[in-house]
């Protein structure tokens, strides 16, 4: 692919165009580009290589912004801009820029100046810090503008080359995920079969052959009727792991306080075996999958009922605090959403603070198995639908004082389908929040005496 050396010039005074294109053009006298060499480099003179410059000129900010744009649309991008900073009765060589790089962020640009027209405190104010912009000051030397559009067009190409890679090692990274996701779905799909058939006639073979087995033989039986059982609960939870990404559902206004009661409303049954109680506070109002977010609250829920003290009453905390705002705006670049944390306490087993990290990788368990049940997938479950929704997900504990685990979501994300609930309602501490989700009183799940 050819280099692009496209260069444009925004000049009011267009005997500036042909000096730029007498420069650029490569017809200098060829006597004085090898006199320069020499000085510059010593010994005889050689002949240079020509570089081709395509040079296109405007003689008003808005005609340049509107050559940008053409080229833009035609696929054939400026690698590179000298922009004249005083241009009446126009725009001036900053809001040129300004305009601009709004529409092509990619250009190389050189602002010319025969003296200070703008502070450089004040155009680094309107046009930011960058490295792709420097000042050249009038009268300018030719070796200069040479050097100059040869170092930001080679720039430019080199920049595209290396966004293109990025951008086809990003696809192919997606494309090769999804076919891994795809590919443990089926597999995982069609393990369940095997499963349900060994299942199936070892519960036939116990209830037809018991006596000739004998107490050995059934203990043999069952033994491989749990272990079945256990590999179908390990192939359902990595389903649900892949599923996260392979069969997410559009995100949807999700009120978590309804949410999590219908969670409760789930475990009822183990929150009543364990005399547990679950306190909820107010939560609010986000976009999410409402599938995954029931995933992630049933996980978190259900680890603090499981990984209870022995002899003490579970007791866990749902509450959610407004940290702030995201850097996430709307597309007229008006304000930013809230980003919520959601803290689920517990006052269970806990967990060396060394294994914070470990616990969220798959197949990680802390404890054996005829301890507390479980794949050792819950966890990074859960930490996958947070990051699918823009958030994280981490955990603090001491052992033998429970855990907390931290999960940061956004108000709405790239993936949103709309925009949020407005935030009007106030806090103790003076922070806007989600009226609907602030507006009701804690909510206190107690266990039911058995019986």
């Amino acid at each position: 692919m050819s280099k692009n050396r496209r260069i444009l010039v925004i000049d009011d005074n267009e005997s500036i165009h042909n000096d730029f294109r007498s420069v650029l053009s490569g017809q200098e006298e060829r006597g004085r580009l090898e006199h320069l060499e020499t000085a510059l480099f010593g010994g005889d003179a050689e002949p240079a290589r020509k570089v081709a410059f395509e040079v296109d000129c405007a003689t008003q900010g808005q005609k340049g912004y509107a050559m940008v744009l053409d080229a833009l649309k035609a696929a054939r991008p400026y690698a590179t801009a000298f922009v004249d900073m005083r241009m009446p009765p126009g725009w001036d060589g900053i809001e040129t820029v300004e305009r601009i790089w709004a529409q092509d962020r990619n250009l190389q640009v050189v602002i010319c100046t025969a003296y200070s027209d703008y502070p450089w405190d004040k155009i680094i104010r309107k046009l930011g810090h960058s490295d792709q912009l420097l000042i050249l000051k009038k009268p300018f030397d030719t070796i200069e503008v040479l050097q100059l559009a040869l170092a930001l067009t080679e720039k430019w190409n080199l920049t595209n080359r290396v966004r293109r890679h990025v951008e086809d090692v990003e696809n192919e990274v997606r494309s090769r995920t999804r076919e891994l996701q795809e590919f443990a779905y089926s597999v995982s799909h069609d393990l369940q079969e095997p499963l349900r058939k060994v299942t199936a006639f070892g519960e036939r073979l116990r209830d037809k052959c018991e006596t000739q087995l004998g107490p050995e033989g059934i203990d043999y039986l069952t033994r491989m009727r749990d272990a079945a059982k256990r590999m179908s609960t390990l192939i359902n939870d990595l389903l649900a792991l892949s599923r996260v990404t392979t069969q997410a559902k559009p995100c949807t206004p999700v009120n978590l306080n309804t949410l999590v009661s219908e969670v409760l409303s789930d475990l009822d049954v183990r929150i009543e075996q364990v005399h547990g109680n679950v306190e909820v506070g107010s939560l609010p109002t986000i976009h999410a999958d409402p599938t995954q977010m029931r995933q992630l609250f049933q996980n978190l829920i259900g680890n603090a009922l499981k990984f209870h003290k022995p002899e003490v009453a579970p007791l866990i905390k749902v509450q959610a605090d407004l940290m702030g705002k995201t850097e996430l705006f709307d597309d007229d670049g008006a304000g930013g959403h809230a980003t919520w944390r959601i803290r689920v306490q517990d006052n269970g087993i806990g967990f060396e603070e060394k294994f914070r990290e470990r616990i969220f990788e798959v197949f990680q368990r802390l404890h054996n198995r005829s301890e507390y049940e479980g794949s050792g997938i819950g966890l990074s479950l859960c930490r996958k639908i947070a990051q699918r929704h823009g958030g994280s997900i981490s955990a603090e504990s001491t052992p033998g004082q429970g855990a907390t685990f931290l999960i940061t979501l956004p108000e709405t994300h790239a993936e949103s389908t709309g925009d949020a609930e407005p935030a009007t309602a106030t806090t103790t501490t003076g922070t806007a929040a989600t009226p609907e989700t602030l507006e009701k009183p804690p909510v206190n799940v107690a266990a039911r005496q058995a019986g």
